[in-house]
């Protein structure tokens, strides 16, 4: 539950409030929570009026919510509506993997990280000493070699599989005595949503496949799926364990691992788009924490130009205004400098910049970039 007061029927802020609370809900639903049901207590009609009509007038945004079920919003009573304060009333926990048989200096765990750029492998020992590491960009194989590409030309979801475990087995090539040992435990670092250890559709590396049941079906156990492609050519426990996670709430874990016990923090990954987690007494919290969908604010006028998230069509998403590489280059064409869209010309032209010496102007996007992180952090 999500206290939102906004003024009543024939205050001059009524509209202001309205529009505040359509930005809180589309926040609940789509960025924290992941859920297609929202139930709001209200006193006045008009103001779940307002509230579906904002919704479902906006079809990516309730694409984005159907893959939580059927989308439902509806009215609810406070006498008969348990009260749960955000974040979440539990968190989510590992589940415990089953012993193993071999020497301990015979397992070994596997990682794997995607997202629209590359893929990561890492292997490890069962002390977490790592033994061998692998980065690669996405590719596709024919007899006139190897094709470096964008993950979404890729057309069947089992091309993206063959992909992930081949880049294991390069990093699985590097470890010595490779033959002694077995892979114990796989996990996968996923950029895409994920809700009680399942991806959430069609991830935004996979966008060019078809999105059909059996395509489904198969990225809802990727990692498994990922784990058979590897047992054709490695040796794998048959009490392999196995878990996939957001790349965000990954990257949390990791920075959390020095934080005094008990406590909670925020941990943010700014690259192209905004992702991170929050870690609460050693566990990622439940929910899905997609913090490039977050609003961060509202419309002041009519005129100018405000960043639209790309999936969900909402403006002031935090994807392209809070400290990252779409919110740069944003702000850059907002202050009259040269519109570019491309990931890859991005890149380009923030390295070109970078051998420069930063100007003032350049100073001034980098500050304001800052300013707005400290909001949404807020």
């Amino acid at each position: 539950a999500f206290q939102c007061h906004i003024p009543p029927v024939g205050h001059t802020l009524r509209s202001n409030g309205l529009e505040l609370l359509f930005a809180r809900a589309a926040t609940i639903a789509v960025a924290i929570v992941g859920t297609s049901h929202l139930r709001l207590i209200c006193q006045d009609d008009s103001t779940l009026v307002f509230l579906r009509q904002n919704f479902f007038d906006n079809d990516a945004l309730i694409r984005n919510m159907k893959e939580f079920g059927d989308v439902k919003i509806d009215r609810a009573d406070a006498d008969d509506t348990p009260i749960c304060q955000l974040p979440f009333r539990s968190r989510s926990s590992a589940q415990p993997s089953e012993l193993h048989s071999e020497p301990l200096s015979d397992q070994i765990y596997v990682g794997i990280d995607y997202g629209r750029s590359d893929i990561k492998a890492v292997v490890v020992d069962a002390k977490e000493n790592l033994l061998a590491k692998y980065v690669t960009r996405w590719w596709t194989s024919s007899d006139a070699g190897v094709e470096y590409l964008d993950p979404q030309v890729l057309k069947s979801h089992r091309e993206h599989i063959r992909c992930l475990a081949e880049a294991a087995g390069a990093a699985l090539g590097q470890v010595t005595d490779l033959s002694k040992k077995s892979i114990c435990g796989v996990g996968m670092s996923a950029a895409g949503c994920v809700k009680y250890g399942k991806l959430c559709g069609i991830p935004p590396a996979m966008g060019g496949v078809e999105d059909a049941p059996e395509t489904r079906k198969d990225l809802e156990r990727l990692e498994k799926c990922v784990v058979e492609e590897m047992k054709r050519n490695f040796k794998v426990s048959d009490h392999c364990t196995t878990v996939l996670v957001n790349d965000g709430d990954a990257s949390a874990l990791y920075g959390a691992s020095g934080m005094p016990a008990g406590k909670a923090g925020l941990f943010l990954s700014c690259g192209t788009g905004l992702a991170g987690g929050v870690v609460w007494k050693g566990q990622s919290c439940d929910g899905i924490l997609e913090l490039g969908k977050l609003v961060m604010g509202l419309r002041q006028s009519a005129d100018g130009v405000v960043p639209l998230h790309d999936g969900l069509n909402l403006e002031a998403a935090a994807q392209g205004m809070a400290g990252t590489q779409r919110a740069f280059f944003n702000l850059l064409a907002a202050r009259g400098g040269d519109v570019i869209t491309g990931k890859a010309e991005q890149r380009a032209a923030l390295v070109a910049m970078q051998k420069g010496s930063i100007d003032e102007k350049c100073r001034g996007l980098f500050e304001s970039l800052g300013q707005w992180l400290a909001r949404f952090v807020h």
